[in-house]
């Protein structure tokens, strides 16, 4: 399958000391044993863009594997990647093919479309219902961002 012109960024900040946090990565890191699930399905994600990531990732009784969390703007999604642990909270920044620059509103239909999935927060937790307060820690770094307080680097996945 083709590179569909997708990447994958996380969004990062410093701490007091100057040296970078990396949320997404140590959220990864500290649960090693499960990782590679949700590791593999950002993987899927990168190769089939957007929308086809959408509409195309389903579990294995066809319920789709993204989803939509709330109806505030701009939009945050949702990775399950059941049976695993993982809930990767993520934004769709779209380029427009003329500027090259992210942009957090809706855009409109292009012949080939091109962006960053940026990853805003990673969960690992069994239990099957959404929390508020998984939104409003994947909202937070979303604000900041497009505000310019964090910028994003990309997200690199482990070859094997």
């Amino acid at each position: 399958m083709p590179e569909s012109g997708w990447r994958l960024e996380q969004v990062y900040s410093h701490d007091g000391d100057g040296n970078e946090r990396l949320p997404i990565e140590e959220a990864f890191a500290a649960n090693r044993a499960e990782a590679q699930s949700g590791l593999s399905k950002l993987g899927i994600l990168r190769l089939l863009g957007w929308p086809e990531a959408r509409v195309s990732m389903r579990d294995s009784r066809g319920r789709p594997r993204i989803e939509k969390v709330d109806d505030d703007p701009p939009p945050i999604y949702v990775l399950k990647c059941k049976p695993s642990c993982w809930r990767i909270y993520f934004h769709v920044a779209e380029e427009t093919q003329e500027k090259g620059e992210h942009s957090v509103t809706k855009t409109t239909p292009q012949a080939r479309r091109s962006g960053a999935f940026l990853l805003l927060y990673v969960v690992c937790k069994k239990q099957s219902k959404r929390d508020s307060e998984d939104i409003a820690h994947a909202r937070r770094p979303l604000q900041l961002w497009q505000r310019g307080h964090v910028r994003s680097k990309a997200f690199l996945l482990p070859t094997r």
